[in-house]
């Protein structure tokens, strides 16, 4: 329920800042920077798992 409220103010809060500057917030520049960001903190998490096994 927290998530979703959450994600709902996080897209009024953008679509306020597209609105107010024109621009929009989401590019393909920055969703690619995002993507590579979450898969190395995915990979980070599941070599730290991995490790965690061998032990």
């Amino acid at each position: 329920m927290v998530a979703i409220e959450g994600g709902e103010a996080a897209g009024e809060a953008r679509l306020a800042v597209e609105k107010r500057t024109g621009k929009p917030v989401i590019t393909n520049k920055n969703a690619a920077q995002l993507q590579d960001l979450v898969t190395g903190l995915i990979e980070t998490i599941n070599d730290k798992s991995d490790d965690q096994e061998g032990k």
